[in-house]
């Protein structure tokens, strides 16, 4: 249970086992209790093997969304013609 800061966003992890890394990303609409939920079984006999980093990403879980503004704001800047 971690967090990692980036440009004013706040982005939560959590990391299980140990061994080669591996980064874990969930899908929209849902954050890393689910993704953890349904892959933790899947690397239950190889836990001393890999080290499973799940993210929340911007937005989404206990990460904050502010990188999602920024982008969004800086999309809707008119371009001019």
């Amino acid at each position: 249970m971690a967090t990692y800061i980036y440009n004013n966003a706040t982005i939560y992890y959590e990391v299980h086992g140990c061994g080669k890394p591996v980064l874990l990303i969930h899908g929209a609409c849902i954050d890393h209790h689910f993704l953890t939920g349904c892959m933790e079984p899947v690397f239950a006999d190889f836990s001393d093997c890999f080290k499973r980093y799940y993210i929340d990403l911007p937005g989404m879980g206990q990460s904050t969304s502010s990188l999602i503004r920024i982008t969004l704001l800086q999309r809707r800047t008119p371009t001019p013609r």
